[in-house]
């Protein structure tokens, strides 16, 4: 699975939703989902796909994030 960057403005309370396929391009479900801040402060947020391989990260900051999945 590939990791990107993704970078929030400045904002309180952002979100970030998607979606983890596997190589056939068919939804992954428990794919573990963590986006960390790439600079200070440093704060991550995590969760697990759902059946459907979809993900939610709830209460992040305005920074630029690095998602891994």
């Amino acid at each position: 699975l590939e990791a990107i960057v993704v970078e929030i403005g400045p904002a309180e309370g952002v979100w970030l939703a998607g979606t983890v396929h596997d190589a056939d391009s068919k939804p992954l479900a428990g794919a573990y989902v963590r986006a960390h801040t790439t600079v200070p402060p440093h704060d991550s947020q995590s969760a697990v796909t759902g059946a459907d391989g979809r993900f939610l990260l709830e209460g992040l900051t305005g920074s630029r994030y690095f998602l891994q999945a």
